[in-house]
């Protein structure tokens, strides 16, 4: 239950199918920060004992949890189960599903993704977040499954229940806030983000930028504001539960990925009603049209830099595009995309019984 989209949807998705009436359980190997809303769900939560990831003794667990619960279905939800729980429902010739939440491009080529990819072909399904997620297994020639794709649910309820902060004390008075929220890892290209964000800045004495998110390139993006002599404009926030709140209250989220499955912080910032500047990639275009967002190529600095500056300064179009980007979204609620689920798991196990 790490900080990560990923196990947000899976607490999601859990809590409203248990809520609608399905029998659901989450094993898991490790907490998280994302423990105490797994405990507070309406799912049964099985803790899996291990001295690593790689201990066989998970396996073992596995293997007997399903025997106990006699599970319709397993959906193996991130790299680690879609080895070990595919392996213990293979074994106990439970039919299972792997969840794809990236496109190729997410996927290394070590010994891991080439065991989840052999893993992948006896999958009774896999249900992907994105179509190029899709396009990943039809390219590896994973044909004759049952496919389809989902969104992610948008947490609608809770981000209603969030208040905007009182910014008041933070910032001098009618500062401008521009939000990024991702883990830091290189997909997420934040050094040409940080190059924009220079160029912006820099013109503007009522502007500031605020990156919430961690990873392992937060020491070197640290750094790299530093160098930019931009420490006073731009501050790392870390991992934060008042997200929605900060959200609510900014001018403009930015997210310039290289790739994407399905962006759950773009889709919580529309939800927030929060304008957003976007690099224009396919997951993104999935979910937004051109007259929703503003958007830029994620390989160009100036692009980025003079979308910025348009969004930051169009107080009017600003909200009509939020808006506009809010009634395109709200489709994504819980019920809906539960009960899109409950087709396909259905759709899956008539078609694994033919």
């Amino acid at each position: 239950m790490a900080g990560g989209g990923a196990e947000r949807q899976l607490i999601y998705l859990g809590d409203e199918l248990a809520r609608q009436g399905h029998e659901v359980h989450v094993a898991l190997s490790g907490r998280g920060v994302y423990w105490e809303k797994l405990v507070r769900s309406a799912i049964h939560i099985h803790e899996l004992n291990g001295c690593c990831n790689y201990d066989p003794l998970i396996l073992v667990q596995l293997i007997r949890l399903i025997r106990k619960i006699k599970p319709d279905l397993v959906h193996t939800w991130l790299l680690q189960m879609d080895v070990l729980a595919a392996a213990a429902a293979t074994f106990t010739r439970v039919p299972f599903v792997m969840a794809e939440r990236t496109d190729h491009r997410g996927h290394g080529n070590n010994w891991k993704y080439r065991i989840r990819f052999r893993f992948g072909k006896k999958a009774s399904g896999i249900i992907a977040n994105s179509r190029g997620g899709l396009a990943y297994w039809d390219r590896l020639g994973k044909q004759n499954t049952k496919k389809t794709v989902i969104k992610n649910i948008v947490p609608f309820a809770e981000i209603s229940r969030t208040r905007d902060l009182e910014l008041k004390t933070s910032f001098e008075p009618n500062t401008k806030l521009i939000i990024s929220a991702c883990r830091f890892i290189p997909l997420k290209n934040l050094h040409n983000l940080l190059q924009a964000l220079k160029i912006v800045l820099e013109k503007c004495d009522k502007l500031e930028a605020l990156f919430f998110g961690r990873g392992p390139l937060v020491n070197e993006i640290n750094r790299e504001i530093k160098d930019l002599g931009l420490e006073k404009k731009i501050h790392l926030m870390g991992f934060s539960d008042k997200l929605y709140a900060w959200l609510k209250s900014a001018s403009l989220f930015v997210s310039v990925s290289h790739f994407e499955g399905t962006p759950n912080a773009v889709l919580e910032a529309v939800a927030c009603k929060c304008p957003v500047m976007i690099s224009d990639i396919p997951a993104h275009r999935e979910i937004l049209a051109k007259d929703q967002a503003w958007w830029a190529s994620p390989t160009s600095v100036q692009e980025i830099a003079g979308s910025i500056e348009k969004a930051v300064y169009s107080p009017q179009q600003a909200e009509c595009k939020a808006n506009d980007a809010y009634n395109q979204i709200k489709k994504y609620s819980s019920d809906y995309i539960a009960a899109q689920y409950v087709q396909a798991y259905k759709d899956i196990l008539e078609h694994n019984a033919k």
